[in-house]
């Protein structure tokens, strides 16, 4: 049922919008395809997935932890959401991802969920609109009405979903592939260059524990903005530091706070004067019970002002 309620949302929500438009009749078979096509479509890949690949929830409740279906159909319909109305107003994409990432993060939170599964369903929930968008697009003979404007730097807000891949035992005990949220703004100071501020709150199961080491901090530096000769793309580089508070695990000790160091090099690609979608990867240090790094994966939604 509430799959079915998500659809009818999407629907709506898409059908509202294009009402306002010229060829709003002619829109409306294609929007109610992909939007019916990407839920279809994961719901077909999701399930696939769950039933050939048997991984042990972290909770022990059953063994079809992988891919994290929640997470999946969150982001299957953010996309399918993001999709329609993006042209109108950042925030509906950047609050799509907002909601479809704070799902995923309650998948690990509660112990269903490896940081692993989400990932996996966060992808598998975006391809699947994506390939039906591509389709429809094909079907209807369109591009699906992409737009594409010159990337230059201005102020921003991104919200990111993360991938972090801890490397070593920093708890005396490997902690298994995290997930975590992010909000970052940057604010350019000259041309190519600004400052950068995140706040960025992440899980990260136990392995054979049903707990999570959780870290919710602030951190701030330098970021930079160079415009590719493909106009609308960008690489981002940006150099973090901060603190965060630990929190969740009661078994196994380490540091109320810990020192972050982020360091990673994204790209972005500016679909709308005011809207564009972010992907980077990167390496964080910090400070547990003892030094530890991790490499980082993330894509984002970005407002721009």
């Amino acid at each position: 049922m509430k799959k079915f309620l998500i659809l009818l949302l999407l629907i709506s929500m898409a059908s509202r919008v294009s009402a306002f438009e010229a060829d709003s009749c002619r829109r409306a078979p294609q929007i109610i395809a992909g939007a019916a096509g990407a839920l279809a479509i994961n719901a077909a890949a999701t399930e696939v997935l769950k039933h050939s690949i048997h991984e042990m929830r972290p909770n022990r409740a059953d063994n079809h932890s992988f891919p994290s279906r929640h997470t999946s159909w969150a982001f299957a319909a953010a996309t399918a959401f993001s999709h329609e109305l993006y042209r109108y107003s950042p925030w509906w994409s950047v609050g799509a991802h907002a909601v479809a990432g704070a799902v995923g993060y309650q998948r690990v939170v509660s112990g269903n969920h490896y940081g692993s599964d989400v990932v996996a369903g966060e992808i598998t929930g975006i391809l699947s609109a994506e390939l039906s968008y591509f389709i429809c697009s094909r079907i209807w003979r369109n591009s699906g009405n992409t737009t594409y404007s010159t990337n230059n730097f201005r102020t921003n807000i991104a919200i990111g979903t993360e991938a972090m891949f801890h490397l070593g035992k920093p708890l005396g005990t490997r902690l298994c592939t995290g997930y975590a949220l992010s909000a970052r703004i940057r604010i350019p100071i000259a041309e190519n260059w600004g400052v950068a501020a995140s706040m960025r709150t992440c899980s990260s199961p136990l392995q054979g524990m049903a707990q999570t080491l959780e870290s919710t901090g602030i951190t701030a530096g330098l970021c930079g903005h160079h415009t590719l000769p493909c106009s609308f793309l960008a690489v981002e580089p940006v150099v973090e530091a901060g603190y965060s508070i630990l929190s969740g695990t009661k078994k196994i000790p380490h540091s109320t706070f810990s020192f972050n160091a982020l360091g990673e090099c994204g790209i972005s690609m500016r679909l709308t004067p005011k809207f564009a979608v972010r992907a980077a990867a990167g390496i964080m240090f910090s400070t547990y019970s003892k030094a530890a790094a991790g490499i980082n994966a993330s894509l984002g939604s970005v407002a721009v002002f």
